[in-house]
């Protein structure tokens, strides 16, 4: 694949991926899929030409607690095995369809989710605060203008939530 992420624009059929994985270490790893608002992802697991496990309807128009891991992404265990293990994943989704897969472990994984969580919650409370900065202003110089900008920020501050995954 050319770029550093799978890019399929927008389409009305479904995406099948298929990944054989070998994870010989000791320790289980994490698949993401860091786009929250696929529609639907149905995972199929696969040894010795054998469903081992399947997993329907995760997704953005799915309940949140149908998810292997609560995470904002898409998160899928990935265990220990001799063998390698064959994950097929049919996607759906009415929106673009763009996202990166990344293998890492638990710790990884982790950094990874923390360092994202600081940049969402920092941007979400800056936003926050000049939403109350406006209504403050308003409050005092009595200008509409402000009440607009008010507005803007609290359904920016939503539209963040939503289009991260986190609300």
């Amino acid at each position: 694949y050319e770029h550093d992420y799978m890019a399929f624009g927008y389409k009305n059929s479904r995406i099948w991926i298929k990944l054989d994985i070998l994870n010989l270490s000791q320790k289980p790893k994490y698949l993401e899929i860091d786009q929250p608002r696929l529609d639907k992802i149905d995972v199929y697991k696969i040894s010795e030409n054998e469903i081992i496990e399947a997993k329907k309807n995760i997704g953005y128009k799915h309940p949140f607690n149908n998810r292997e891991v609560d995470h904002r992404n898409f998160v899928f265990n990935v265990s220990t095995s001799e063998k390698p293990v064959t994950y097929i994943f049919r996607i759906e989704s009415s929106g673009r369809i763009t996202f990166n897969m990344t293998l890492l472990s638990k710790d990884e994984f982790l950094i990874k989710s923390k360092r994202e969580n600081i940049f969402i919650w920092t941007f979400i409370i800056l936003m926050t605060l000049f939403g109350f900065y406006f209504l403050f202003s308003f409050y005092l110089f009595r200008d509409k203008e402000l009440v607009y900008f008010c507005l803007f920020n609290i359904l920016f501050v939503i539209w963040g939530l939503t289009y991260s995954g986190i609300g």
